[in-house]
């Protein structure tokens, strides 16, 4: 038997790697389609929304800022401190979503109760506390002249 006569009885082919990459990437594409169609896409939505930061977490990490600032006596250190600065997203009212204040924005929860960032434009009923006591002033005392 010739060699040309062998590779024509041949009969198991392989299929090539991109036709096997393209059917993948069609059946994905399919499911999600189907997953809009059905609705299942609102639930995926929810999980990838930002969601309210721990309450309890966040005070521990309000403690920790206060006690590292503490100490400090320059008052433009402190007021640039994390206790000063960072705030948080929370869910004060149970209904595991993210506080809002008007304009349906989130609130901003600050360690020190008020920040000394929050900007000048921001509505103060969007700011709100963590709920620690510290002893740190975070607003820079004006010099007498």
């Amino acid at each position: 038997m010739k060699r040309s006569d062998l590779m024509k009885n041949k009969r198991g082919e392989a299929l090539p790697l991109n036709v096997i990459i393209i059917a993948i990437i069609v059946i994905v594409v399919l499911v999600v389609v189907l997953l809009i169609f059905i609705g299942g896409i609102a639930g995926l939505q929810d999980k990838f929304k930002s969601k309210a930061d721990d309450s309890v977490l966040a005070a521990r990490e309000c403690e920790n800022y206060c006690s590292n600032i503490q100490d400090e006596k320059n008052p433009e250190v402190i007021s640039r401190s994390a206790y000063c600065t960072k705030w948080y997203k929370l869910d004060s009212d149970g209904d595991s979503k993210v506080d809002v204040g008007t304009n349906n924005q989130p609130i901003r929860y600050y360690c020190s109760g008020g920040g000394s960032n929050i900007p000048d434009n921001m509505d103060r009923s969007n700011v709100g506390t963590v709920g620690i006591s510290c002893p740190v002033n975070c607003l820079p005392q004006l010099r007498s002249i």
